[in-house]
């Protein structure tokens, strides 16, 4: 392997935060140490969640010939490639949390998943009420919404929890899919039938959440807080299907808010549930 190429590598490890080496050291993966530009230096960290080990600190000087002049680079191939080797092992045998959450930035990322919610919530109504062409990948997009809701939520409760939150939360968009259709179409037995499916849906998504947060997220809350969202969400479907334009409008600006507010319902159980994972700030944890 190059020389150039390995300092490369290096950088990218220290750019992702997936370096194991304290980078205030310098990169000591090369057989002498190097500063990084000073224009990595702003995402040297990452984002707050990532992962490295403060017990690996200086772990690439250890491995680094003490008595390798300059000229022996050339020289020594096998024991490059086997250090590097060496150090991305490193990188997947040691999986210990050393940077908090910041709450504020957990916050921002959750109003961001639900607000996306309402959003593509909101041009799914439109494309469908309208017939456009662009419905099917809006459905995807907002279905891709249910799995990064399901994935965040994984974090702290586990796969599973993830795994079931993205299930019922996909039957929620599926069923109110349903519903427009049905409405467009004038099926109104349909719209009953269907609307009776969302509300149990609604029953059990609050009911899973208390379950994971007992403490903090009260059944009676999110069951309340879940009927407010779909009958807003029914309300605009509604009104952009009899061309109230104005309304519909209306109605989905009142869904974000709304929606903004369950956000920060849940981000707060999780912070409140998980306290050291937080930091005021971000950063490290002490």
């Amino acid at each position: 392997m190059s020389v150039d190429l390995e300092d490369r590598i290096a950088l990218m490890l220290v750019a992702t935060d997936r370096n194991p080496c304290n980078v205030q050291s310098g990169l000591l993966i090369r057989g002498r140490s190097s500063s990084p530009p000073a224009s990595a230096n702003s995402s040297l960290h990452g984002p707050p969640g990532r992962f490295s080990n403060p017990q690996l600190v200086n772990c690439a000087r250890v491995l680094q010939p003490q008595d390798e002049a300059p000229g022996d680079e050339g020289d020594m191939p096998m024991l490059k490639r086997a250090r590097l080797a060496f150090v991305i092992a490193i990188l997947f045998l040691v999986p210990n949390v050393t940077y908090a959450h910041s709450k504020s930035s957990f916050q921002d990322a959750m109003r961001r998943l639900w607000s996306d919610h309402v959003a593509y919530t909101r041009l799914f109504i439109v494309s469908a009420a309208a017939g456009a062409p662009d419905k099917d990948a809006t459905t995807q997009r907002l279905l891709q919404n249910q799995t990064d809701i399901g994935n965040a939520v994984a974090e702290f409760y586990g796969r599973d929890a993830g795994n079931k939150l993205t299930a019922l939360l996909k039957d929620h968009i599926l069923i109110a899919a349903n519903i427009v259709t049905a409405a467009k179409a004038g099926d109104n037995a349909k719209v009953t039938s269907e609307n009776q499916r969302w509300r149990q849906n609604a029953r059990d998504i609050a009911k899973f959440l208390h379950g994971a947060n007992p403490k903090h997220w009260p059944e009676a809350t999110l069951q309340s807080a879940m009927f407010m969202h779909l009958d807003q969400t029914l309300n605009e479907a509604t009104h952009e299907l009899k061309g109230e334009y104005a309304a519909s409008i209306k109605d989905y600006d009142q869904a974000m808010d709304h929606m903004l507010m369950v956000a920060d319902t849940l981000s707060d159980g999780i912070v409140a549930q998980f306290p050291s994972k937080f930091s005021s700030a971000g950063g490290k944890k002490k």
